[in-house]
C-alpha cells in the first residue's frame, strides 16, 4: 500500500475541519495541517476526489506526496516529533512490478 504526506492550507474554519476528519480515516495526523496516510489502491482516487469536494480550490491547497521506503528510512525528527518507523512496513511498502522496484504511488 502506497504511503503519502498529506498537507493542506485551507482558509475556512468549517472546510479545514472537515478535511482534516476525511484525512483522520486514512491515516496518522502528525501536525495540525499534515497527514501521513498509508492507502488501497482504490483510495489513491477516492481520497483526491473527496478533499476537492470539501476545499474551495480558488483560495485553498492541499499537496498529496508519496513518501517510499529510502526516504521514509531518510526522515529527520525534532523536539516533540514522532513516527512510527519500525521494520513493519506501517507506513510504507514496496511494491516489485516486473522486476522493477517502486515505492509509494510510483508503479
Amino acid at each position: 500500500m502506497p504511503t503519502v504526506l498529506i498537507c493542506y492550507d485551507i482558509s475556512r474554519d468549517d472546510s479545514r475541519a472537515s478535511a482534516a476528519a476525511t484525512l483522520q480515516n486514512w491515516g496518522d495526523r502528525i501536525q495540525r495541517s499534515t497527514f501521513i496516510c498509508t492507502l488501497e489502491p482504490a483510495d489513491l482516487t477516492d481520497l483526491p476526489t473527496r478533499v476537492t469536494g470539501i476545499i474551495d480550490t480558488r483560495t485553498d491547497a492541499v499537496h498529496i506526496t508519496p513518501i517510499c521506503g529510502t526516504c521514509w528510512n531518510g526522515i529527520t525528527l525534532l523536539g516533540q516529533a514522532t513516527a512510527d518507523t519500525n521494520s513493519t512496513g506501517q507506513y510504507y511498502e514496496k511494491t516489485i512490478v516486473n522486476n522493477s522496484t517502486y515505492f509509494g504511488l510510483g508503479g
